[in-house]
């Protein structure tokens, strides 16, 4: 019985640590230890003599149903019959190098099932008598190989659970991905029934479903199935009835679709979700089968068209054919861009025909799915009524550039018309192609005093509506705000053309308005500039007209002026007087010069009239004409005039520290001075500050100015008089003094303009005016000073006529504060 061992084994192996077939019998048990703990296969060692199972692994145990702690001294006949025979008999089968034995055979489980199983067996050397024998059962061999035939029929994936079962429905053979898949050992499943152990299914529907199986062939069902630790999961069970060494058993393929059901869950949550979502989002969907050509239109999508979802075919013309002419081409564009990958989303706003044939706004967006050759063949997206945003937007681009009260274009809209123009004209423009008409309407503020600016906004939405017709469509009408507006006229012939344009703005603005019963008369100041080669910016042009406009109002009401370039100098030179006139007075350029007030009683010099020089460090002497009139435009004249006085003030003090007397100083008061309401402490300070006497110091205030606020003045003039300084009225006759007024005014002096003496016309005889406003100032109890004399026989007539005081260029010119002493002590007499 005992065979040869070979020398050299197939894979080399260290004999210290698994022994090797004939090696010494003391080793017999380490051997069998590792064949129990790392095969697979069912391994027992046997005592030959005694005919006792004297060791083996768990797999043996289960294949003959004990436990393993139970086979230790188990019989030989308890499980095989003719296991004996062999143990006895002479080898009938034995490989001739080592002594294997190879025989099949029917073995009892404890259970008293029969197993078919075939044997391997091996004698060991050494005493006692020991044989290795390794069973397989023969059945599982033809399981696996059944099961492999119909999961090709079936076309199951690899490591698909096998379970088999008898007709009663109990598990007589599972595969290993089963047992990982039940958490069940293969063998321990060997007897379970199906419906109570692993499967969770309502009573008998197992019975049913494998009934059906073993009666038509095949029987598939979804089911849930149970691990051995309770944990439940979804399987498909697919079931083969089939005959197997004369017995009708069924193969069941258990599939785990947990993955499945969770997708199919998933999926069913996301269609859910997209159907609560097209039903309650604003925005229309839509889903377009390209290859079949067919577009699936949301509820909502056909009722942003006015529609009920069956009324619209589902094909794409449904909407491009209602697209925009003027979108069409560019929709289909945006669309074949992405149609085409060459961009990553389609993306479109354009106006689509509604129901009621308007035109709506709306915003599609949408992306396409592609197959493997990156072909769209699906895309879907969605659809928004973009209105009231496209809407509100050419609104706010309306309110960007055009005039809120008036619709007419504002400044921002015609300059940039205006420098489009130039550019468009740029190569060939030539002069007088364009112009622009400023038109500033006079007095305007008269209306918004008088009958409140409800009114004066009527009258100037009245005024856009008439300057519109004065223009053709081409041309562009602006507000530039308040009461100005600039007409931009384009490809003029000539300037007749703009001239007849300017004097229909003034003939359509001098009809009378009627606003809710009140007549309104208006007349306008227009500016006219007309294109040139040399402008380059829009600012420049419009700039010009408005210097017209400028000098027009300067001309008075209801005039027209083109402008040229003088005015563009004067405008400069005006504005660079305006600055050095600010700094005048930060650098005290100022100078204050004096004339000689003579008394025709003694002829001898009582005062002097304080008059402003300005030395300006580029042009030279500056003359009041040429300053003063800018300064009480600006305002300027407030901190000059207060600066004038106060040093008009401190030199007459300190020409009575010289001895020169009292002499009598003469400050001229300008109307915005009068107005202020502090100008009396003022006044009251400087005294206060240079220590004169009140009654040296004489305001002259002139006529005009008296007049415009005489109510109010003559409060003033009083509190004036009542800190004790004398006032005059300067340029008397040339205003229109009211009687009524002049006698309320607590004026000391009038003094007779000028004009009446040295430019009198050839039908005037000045002394007999002189001789009224003498006669005049005696009943009102005034003194008279007469200003221009400048003959001999000017002084002889007017001391003929009892005028007290004379002054003018034959007495002397203004002099510098420091010659006033030498001309005083000279004790010259007129």
């Amino acid at each position: 019985m005992r065979g040869s061992v070979k020398p050299e084994p197939p894979i080399p192996l260290r004999p210290d640590v698994i022994p090797l077939p004939g090696a010494r019998a003391q080793d017999a048990d380490g051997r069998f230890a590792f064949l129990c703990e790392v095969g697979g296969a069912a391994v027992a060692m046997i005592d030959v003599k005694r005919r006792r199972v004297v060791g083996a692994n768990d797999q043996f145990a289960a294949l003959l149903g004990y436990g393993r702690d139970t086979l230790d001294e188990l019989p030989v006949e308890a499980f095989a019959d003719a296991f004996a025979r062999v143990l006895d008999a002479p080898l009938t089968v034995t490989t001739p190098d080592d002594g294997h034995l190879r025989w099949e055979a029917r073995w009892r489980r404890r259970d008293g099932r029969v197993v078919d199983v075939q044997v391997d067996a091996l004698e060991l050397e050494g005493e006692p008598r020991r044989m290795m024998i390794v069973a397989h059962d023969r059945r599982g061999t033809r399981y696996t190989e059944k099961s492999l035939e119909l999961a090709r029929r079936i076309d199951a994936p690899p490591g698909t659970a096998v379970v088999w079962v008898d007709e009663p429905g109990r598990v007589i053979w599972a595969n290993d991905a089963a047992s990982l898949l039940l958490g069940h050992l293969a063998f321990d499943l060997v007897g379970q029934d199906v419906g109570t152990t692993l499967l969770d299914l309502p009573r008998d529907s197992w019975k049913a479903h494998l009934t059906a199986a073993l009666a038509r062939g095949r029987a598939t069902f979804d089911a849930t199935c149970r691990r051995k630790n309770g944990f439940l999961f979804p399987v498909t069970v697919d079931v083969h009835a089939t005959d197997l060494d004369g017995e009708r058993v069924a193969c069941c393929f258990l599939a785990d679709v947990t993955a499945r059901e969770n997708a199919k869950r998933d999926l069913a949550q996301a269609e859910e979700r997209y159907a609560l979502a097209a039903l309650g989002a604003n925005d229309g969907l839509w889903d377009w089968n390209i290859a079949a050509s067919r577009v699936h239109y949301s509820p909502r999508w056909a009722s942003l068209l006015g529609f009920l979802e069956h009324e619209l075919p589902p094909l794409p013309s449904t909407w491009l054919d209602r697209v925009h002419p003027e979108d069409r081409a560019r929709v289909e564009a945006e669309l074949h861009q992405h149609l085409e990958n060459m961009s990553p989303h389609f993306e479109s706003e354009h106006r689509i025909m509604h129901r009621d044939g308007a035109y709506r706004w709306v915003l599609f967006r949408g992306i396409a799915v592609r197959d493997e050759q990156g072909v769209a063949v699906r895309m879907a997206g969605s659809t928004s009524d973009i209105t009231h945003r496209k809407n509100a937007e050419a609104r706010l681009r309306f309110e960007a550039f055009h005039d809120s009260l008036t619709g007419l274009a504002n400044r921002a809209l015609l300059i940039r018309r205006l420098h489009q123009s130039l550019e468009s004209t740029r190569a060939t423009v030539s002069e007088g192609s364009l112009a622009m008409v400023f038109v500033d309407i006079d007095d305007f503020k008269l209306v918004n005093d008088s009958l409140g600016h409800t009114m004066g906004d009527m009258l100037l939405r009245a005024i856009a509506s008439r300057l519109k017709r004065c223009v053709r469509a081409v041309d562009t009408v602006a507000r530039l705000g308040g009461d100005e507006f600039c007409l931009l006229l384009e490809h003029v012939n000539d300037i007749a053309d703009v001239l007849r344009v300017a004097d229909r703005v003034q003939e359509e603005l001098g009809i009378p308005f009627n606003l809710r019963g009140y007549e309104v008369f208006t007349s306008a100041s227009v500016g006219v500039a007309v294109s040139r080669p040399d402008y380059h910016e829009a600012e420049d042009m419009l700039r010009d007209a408005n210097i017209a406009m400028y000098r027009a109002k300067a001309a008075g009401r209801g005039k027209r002026a083109i402008f040229d370039a003088s005015m563009r100098r004067a405008a400069v030179n005006r504005l660079t007087l305006e600055t050095d006139l600010r700094r005048a007075l930060e650098r005290d350029e100022f100078e204050v010069f004096y004339q000689p007030i003579v008394s025709l009683e003694t002829g001898a010099v009582t005062g002097f009239e304080a008059l402003l020089r300005w030395p300006h460090p580029k042009r030279g002497l500056v003359m009041p004409a040429d300053f003063i009139p800018l300064a009480e435009e600006t305002g300027l004249i407030v901190p000059i005039g207060r600066w004038a006085l106060q040093a008009a003030c401190e030199h007459a003090m300190k020409w009575s520290q010289m001895g020169l007397g009292p002499l009598i100083i003469s400050v001229n008061v300008s109307g915005r001075q009068l107005s202020l309401p502090y100008f009396v402490d003022q006044v009251a300070e400087v005294i206060e500050t240079t220590g004169i006497e009140p009654g040296r110091l004489n305001l002259e205030i002139t006529e005009s100015v008296l007049m415009e606020n005489a109510e109010s003045i003559v409060t003033k003039l009083k509190e004036l008089r009542a800190l004790g300084v004398r006032l005059s009225i300067d340029d008397f006759g040339t205003g229109y003094s009211s009687l009524a007024y002049l006698h309320r005014f607590p004026i000391d002096t009038l003094k007779i303009d000028r004009s009446f003496i040295t430019n009198p016309t050839i039908d005037d005889d000045p002394w007999a005016i002189v001789a009224t406003i003498r006669h005049l100032a005696t009943v009102l109890g005034m003194e008279v000073t007469a200003e221009g004399i400048e003959q001999e026989d000017h002084v002889g007539r007017l001391r003929a006529l009892k005028v007290d005081h004379v002054q003018g260029y034959f007495i002397s010119r203004p002099i510098r504060f420091e010659e006033v002493p030498a001309l005083v002590a000279s004790g010259e007499r007129w």
